[in-house]
């Protein structure tokens, strides 16, 4: 295909108009479309974000849960839902819109819907361990890989924890699996940021950060 030539040049040229001229190529430049979507730009204060995000949520998830009979336990939890809810959607936003399977607002959004939920825990958690891993590949980030053995066991006993008998215990497994895959999630979302850091070198001045 090396002796291709402008359509002006071709016998089609006719169908031109004056004065047309061959678009430039497409520049490969950050950011960059693959498969559907344009990749959402990343800023260095995202990676702070995620970090602290998700200390708080861990210490908050592991200080509530056995201060749930006094106020501050339940704020605690309270906490820890809000944290997780802040990354959710701030590691689904750095999967472009036309690979994800859902948006950020649904993944979110979804979760809080009573019974619906065993269910969406499957596609926002388990899903983004995929999608991440599936952009991990695409981009050539060099990362340990997430984990989805993981991410859906914990979806598994999330569903079992309304079981009779043994749904505490899979509560008590829920929320270990939970810190250990959501970190995996957090590290492979901080590993892709600094990736795209790299490839798009230094953000413009006066450039505001993604918003969440």
């Amino acid at each position: 295909m090396t002796d291709w030539l402008p359509v002006e040049q071709t016998e089609l040229g006719h169908l031109c108009p004056e004065g047309a001229t061959t678009p430039p190529p497409v520049s490969s430049a950050w950011p960059f479309a693959t498969g559907g979507g344009a990749t959402p730009p990343v800023h260095e204060e995202d990676i702070k974000k995620l970090e602290q995000w998700f200390k708080i949520y861990w210490i908050c998830l592991a200080a509530g849960i056995p201060l749930t009979l006094i106020l501050v336990g339940m704020a605690g939890l309270i906490a820890a839902v809000v944290f997780y809810c802040l990354m959710l959607y701030k590691l689904w936003k750095l999967i472009p819109s036309g690979q994800a399977r859902t948006s950020p607002g649904l993944a979110v959004g979804l979760s809080f819907v009573p019974f619906f939920n065993y269910y969406w825990n499957f596609v926002a958690f388990h899903g983004l361990a995929q999608d991440l891993n599936a952009r991990l590949k695409q981009e050539g980030v060099q990362v340990e890989p997430i984990n989805a053995n993981l991410t859906l066991a914990y979806c598994i006993l999330v569903c079992v924890c309304i079981v009779p008998w043994i749904g505490l215990l899979a509560a008590i497994g829920a929320i270990v699996v939970n810190i250990l895959a959501l970190k995996q999630i957090k590290d492979a979302g901080v590993a892709l940021i600094r990736h795209r850091l790299g490839s798009a070198g230094p953000a413009p001045a006066g450039e505001p950060a993604l918003a969440y």
